[in-house]
């Protein structure tokens, strides 16, 4: 368990600082890692379940950089729904800990009413997101554009 922690915890820094540095699908992929290695640590006591809400948090603001809304908010709302069972006990253990749950659960709040507020994305908007990140070329796009039967501007 004590290299399963080690591995957690190094792989959370690398998980922030990705997110730090927009690097936005390598953090999907760290996070995604870092779910799984949490659950496996301690998802029955009060600080494992800290870290899965705490990692489903940062999961929703990267699935939200990536324009993926819905992704966004189930994981923002699983994050909210995980923090808000933890005992008030463990508030006396966050002094160490910097943020604490309260504020944590308050920004995530906040973040989740950004995000249902936010105007759902069109098809449009997707495509033109698809094409600054490099998920289809120019050409990709026209073609596809071209075989939905919609207009191509030249």
């Amino acid at each position: 368990a004590t290299s399963l922690r080690a591995l957690l915890r190094s792989a959370w820094q690398e998980a922030q600082a990705q997110v730090e540095g927009s690097q936005w699908l390598d953090a999907l992929r760290t996070l995604e890692y870092v779910l799984m290695l949490a659950k496996r640590v301690d998802s029955s006591g009060v600080q494992g379940l800290r870290s899965i809400g705490e990692t489903l948090g940062q999961l929703a603001l990267v699935h939200w950089k990536l324009s993926d809304q819905q992704q966004a908010l189930t994981h923002v709302d699983s994050a909210i729904e995980l923090l808000e069972a933890l005992p008030p006990s463990h508030a006396s253990d966050e002094a160490q800990a910097g943020l604490s749950l309260a504020d944590r659960l308050a920004e995530l709040r906040l973040f989740r009413d950004e995000v249902r507020s936010a105007p759902q994305l069109s098809l449009e908007s997707l495509h033109k997101r698809a094409l600054g990140r490099g998920g289809l070329s120019e050409t990709e796009g026209l073609e596809a554009q071209s075989e939905g039967g919609g207009d191509v501007d030249e």
